[in-house]
């Protein structure tokens, strides 16, 4: 994958910085490219990372240098633009720092929210692309949060590691925390809620919004949504945050469509899994992005 780990190592710079990362192919049968997303390469498009367009893939064995500058500040992702490489974990977060336009305490980071394949992506785009009536898109098999998440093995004859782990979080009492949502999903639309917290939304992709308050929020493919949640329970409180892939947005292996990850509050049991409960508001019959209906004001 990145460094050997997915997702892909953070790229933190703040605003009108130049970040330069070089990018050794080391995929023995493929070239490779990396687009940076929603920065708009003005005099630097070149580094853009679209192959056939803007650059020639990397071949095999071979390194480039992207130097380009931090233009926008805000939450986005890097990731592989040859085929559809990205899908099958060639993905990274990016956090360009900024003027803030909701105060906060706490910057928890990139939460990234992704489907996966059991599939290599190629396999993939194969059944995509096939003639007439053969065509038949590839079925999500999990759900992953920051690259985690369980998975039942007795459900398939790949290498399999049960109940491999699942990612957790830091949440201060008392304190604002800003969370950065990313979709680098190859196809699913994601619903993200955390139990008994309420999220303000305060920017979408590099757009600042005016923020509004829900219990519910959706991204699509390759959607950033930056929320923020105040830790309103005690000390020792415990909760679940939760991603869901509606099947009705994309083909999906159910119920391995939702993903969890823990949040502990400092004094925690960290050694025991939160017990709370999912809100009720989700529509999972709606891919848009917003339900009004989920807004508490």
């Amino acid at each position: 994958m990145i460094n050997g780990q997915v997702p892909g190592p953070l790229i933190e710079a703040n605003w009108g910085d130049w970040i330069e990362v070089t990018i050794h192919n080391e995929i023995p049968d493929e070239g490779a490219s990396v687009h940076w997303h929603g920065f708009l390469q003005k005099g630097t498009q070149t580094y853009d990372g679209l192959p056939g367009i803007e650059q020639c893939p990397i071949a095999p064995g071979t390194s480039l240098t992207y130097r380009f500058q931090a233009s926008l500040y805000g939450s986005t992702w890097y990731h592989s633009h040859y085929s559809s490489q990205y899908a099958s974990g060639l993905v990274g977060p990016i956090t360009v720092y900024g003027p803030k336009n909701v105060p906060y305490d706490v910057d928890v980071g990139p939460v990234m929210l992704s489907d996966w394949y059991h599939q290599y992506y190629q396999t993939g785009v194969d059944m995509a692309l096939a003639p007439l009536p053969y065509t038949a898109p590839p079925i999500i098999n999990n759900v992953l949060i920051n690259g985690k998440n369980n998975y039942d093995c007795s459900q398939t004859n790949l290498t399999c590691m049960p109940n491999a782990g699942l990612a957790n979080f830091n949440f201060t009492s008392g304190k604002a925390h800003r969370l950065r949502l990313i979709n680098p999903s190859g196809a699913a639309t994601m619903k993200f809620s955390i139990d008994d917290h309420v999220m303000t939304v305060m920017a979408n992709d590099f757009v600042e919004i005016h923020p509004y308050q829900t219990q519910v929020v959706t991204l699509g493919v390759g959607q950033r949504t930056d929320v923020i949640v105040y830790a309103n329970a005690s000390s020792t409180g415990a909760f679940w945050m939760r991603a869901f892939a509606p099947p009705n947005c994309w083909p999906v292996d159910e119920p391995n469509n939702y993903a969890q990850a823990a949040i502990y509050y400092e004094n925690a049991n960290r050694t025991a899994l939160p017990t709370s409960q999912a809100v009720t508001a989700w529509d999972n019959t709606n891919c848009g992005n917003v339900r009004p209906s989920l807004y508490i004001h």
